[in-house]
């Protein structure tokens, strides 16, 4: 399993959960079409981004958003611990 993963505002969850990806530190990539939908981070959670955005202000507008929704993301999506 990987161990750092970011929110996916581009793909949609259901209800209250979101879509992680994994994010890849050592190449600086993100593992686009393996995703995790869950309320909770399968690990580390290190981030947000939109794979479906054209461009970086469209990025930038959905991550906003996103964070204008959900303040508390990094507390509330984090992997639990145990």
């Amino acid at each position: 399993m990987m161990k750092e993963w970011v929110i996916d505002v581009g793909m949609p969850g259901f209800g209250d959960s979101v879509c992680f990806i994994p994010y890849d530190r050592e190449n600086d990539s993100f593992v686009v079409g393996m995703n995790y939908v869950s309320l909770k981070c399968p690990g580390e959670l290190v981030g947000v981004i939109d794979t479906s955005a054209f461009s970086d202000d469209e990025m930038l507008d959905s991550y906003n958003s996103f964070i204008k929704q959900h303040p508390d993301w990094k507390d509330k999506f984090k992997k639990e611990d145990g």
